[in-house]
């Protein structure tokens, strides 16, 4: 409530109560809430509002269901999501999306689907492709079955790289394997789009389906003169999806100096590593998550 407080102490603290709150009193979580709804309206700093939607997200996840603060900040991030201002728009729309994810996972009752069709609603309406995006995903983490046609169309028609990339990733959280062949030819096609290649290639991974791993491997060979950013995509890519068969041709590649080249083969061994390693998910994540990038 300090305004006088530097603008990083400000971000980093917004965070921090949002992700507190669950822990708090309902009183407590209510005085919270309010706190963050002011910010978020007419807080100074853009990313200090932004970083309001998402704690909000916490706020409500973390509050029993059924509940006033619950209610309050669905409502609030609904209200954002349409009116809200231009940075907080897609903000607002991603946390009613993180706040279902949550939801979800502590089997906490479930996000009115008035807020689902807000989300949607926004998705189709919106210009900008970044903010396209963040209601993409949103809607991946709602599992929202009934934007999935929506979803499916704009990954086939746009020209944005990005855009297409989080369509699909939105499409594999839902688990929506219907379009496992497409995605997988967006894999093959992407040889120069290493954003979009890692984020096909994850999306197949979120559907189970392991037979890109083959393709992957395949662009671990390129000629030379071959991006690094697609031999980075490419590994990550393998050891996000993590499967036992790949281990064997990424050992026979790695060691074959003969007919592989050196970048190649030291991506092949990245790979490997991820493959291998206990942790589901990159190591810096437990670093990273809730972190005032900025």
């Amino acid at each position: 409530k300090d305004s006088k407080a530097p603008i990083e102490i400000r971000q980093s603290t917004v965070q921090a109560i949002g992700m507190l709150a669950p822990a708090c009193t309902s009183v407590t979580q209510s005085d919270i809430e309010k706190t963050l709804e002011r910010v978020a309206e007419d807080g100074k700093d853009i990313q200090e509002k932004n970083f309001c939607a998402i704690s909000l997200a916490y706020v409500g996840a973390g509050s029993p269901e059924g509940s006033p603060v619950r209610a309050a900040a669905i409502e609030f991030l609904m209200k954002s999501t349409t009116k809200g201002s231009t940075h907080l728009r897609p903000w607002a729309g991603l946390a009613l999306g993180v706040m279902s994810f949550q939801m979800d996972a502590a089997k906490s009752g479930l996000l009115p689907e008035v807020a689902q069709e807000t989300v949607l609603a926004q998705f189709k309406k919106e210009r900008d492709q970044a903010n396209k995006s963040a209601f993409a995903i949103s809607l991946g983490l709602m599992k929202y079955l009934k934007a999935e046609k929506d979803l499916a169309e704009e990954m086939k028609k746009s020209r944005d790289e990005e855009l297409r990339g989080y369509c699909a990733v939105s499409l594999g959280l839902m688990g929506a394997r219907e379009h496992r062949e497409y995605i997988s030819e967006m894999v093959t096609e992407s040889k120069r789009q290493p954003v979009l290649l890692q984020q096909a290639a994850v999306a197949l991974g979120l559907m189970n389906d392991h037979q890109v791993v083959t393709t992957l491997i395949e662009l671990l060979n390129p000629p030379e003169g071959a991006q690094l950013a697609v031999l980075s995509a490419a590994a990550t890519a393998i050891g996000f999806i993590g499967d036992h068969r790949s281990v064997s041709p990424l050992v026979e590649l790695l060691g074959n100096a003969r007919d592989f080249t050196p970048l190649g083969r030291a991506f092949a061994a990245v790979a490997l590593g991820l493959v291998a390693d206990k942790e589901q998910l990159p190591w810096n994540t437990k670093i990273s998550v809730g972190i005032n990038y900025r």
